[in-house]
C-alpha cells in the first residue's frame, strides 16, 4: 500500500502565520520508521499551497483535530445536489492517480507521459535549478539517497549553460 498523500490526515497538519508543516507518519525514505515534519512556506499568492489546504480544509469542514484522511471517495447527492464523504477510508492510489491525470488531459498535456511521480520529478528539478542547496533539498524531499535523488532531477538549459560558462573559456 502506498504511504503518500492519500494517507494523510487532517490533523497531520499544523498551520503558522508564514507556513504550514505536515507531518508525514510514514514514508518509504524515513529510514529509522519516526516519521518526518514537511514545512511549506506561505507565499500569499493565488497558487498558495498553505492557502489553498486551508480554502480546501473549510470547504470540507475538517475540524483542525480531525484524524479524518483528507482524500476520501465522494458520492454526490441528487437531492440537494452536492458532494459527501463517502467513506474513512483514504482515496486509493489508482484512483488519485486517475483524478491527477484527469487534470493534466483537461489542460492539453498528454495523460500517457505522465503519473503522480510526474509531479516529484517537476518539485525535484524546479528545487535543483532554482539552486537549492543539496541538503535542504534532499531533506525537504525526504530523498534516501543522493542517487534516487539524482534519478528525478532534470536541469533546465539554463543551469547546464552554467557549467560551460563558468569555466570563462
Amino acid at each position: 500500500m502506498c504511504f503518500g498523500l492519500v494517507q494523510l490526515r487532517r490533523c497531520d497538519f499544523h498551520f503558522e502565520d508564514s507556513f504550514m508543516r505536515i507531518f508525514v507518519q510514514r514514508s518509504k525514505t524515513d529510514i529509522y520508521r519516526d516519521g518526518a515534519w514537511v514545512v511549506i512556506a506561505k507565499t500569499f499568492k493565488c497558487t498558495c499551497p498553505c492557502l489553498l489546504t486551508q480554502r480546501y480544509f473549510s470547504v470540507a469542514s475538517f475540524s483542525a483535530d480531525s484524524e479524518d484522511f483528507i482524500l476520501r471517495p465522494l458520492t454526490f447527492c441528487s437531492g440537494d445536489k452536492s458532494y459527501k464523504f463517502r467513506a474513512s477510508d483514504p482515496l486509493s492510489y489508482s484512483r488519485a492517480r486517475e483524478i491527477v491525470l484527469s487534470a493534466f488531459y483537461a489542460i492539453g498535456l498528454p495523460k500517457q507521459d505522465y503519473g503522480l511521480h510526474s509531479l516529484r520529478a517537476g518539485g525535484a528539478s524546479a528545487a535543483a535549478n532554482a539552486q537549492v542547496s543539496d541538503r535542504l533539498f534532499r531533506r525537504h524531499g525526504r530523498w534516501k539517497s543522493e542517487k534516487a535523488k539524482d534519478g528525478y532531477t532534470k536541469d533546465n538549459t539554463q543551469s547546464l549553460l552554467s557549467v560551460p560558462l563558468s569555466l570563462g573559456i
